[in-house]
C-alpha cells in the first residue's frame, strides 16, 4: 500500500504569521522589521543556496 507525501515548501516568505520575529513587534512597526529581516532573507548567497539545498537535502530525504 502506498502512503501519497504532500509537502510544503515556503521560499523566505516575509510576512507576519506565526515567526518569532513578528511575536513582539507592534503593529506600527511591521514595515521597519520587514525592511530589515528582507536583507537577510533575500540576501544573494542565501538564494543562491536555496536550488541546492532542494536538490540535495529535501528531494533525497522525500525519495528514501
Amino acid at each position: 500500500m502506498s502512503i501519497p507525501i504532500i509537502g510544503l515548501c515556503r521560499f523566505s516568505f516575509l510576512g507576519r504569521g506565526d515567526w518569532a520575529a513578528w511575536r513582539d513587534a507592534p503593529l506600527g512597526e511591521e514595515n521597519a522589521k520587514r525592511a530589515e529581516l528582507a536583507a537577510s532573507l533575500y540576501a544573494p548567497d542565501r538564494v543562491e543556496q536555496r536550488p541546492w539545498t532542494l536538490e540535495n537535502l529535501l528531494l533525497p530525504s522525500l525519495r528514501s
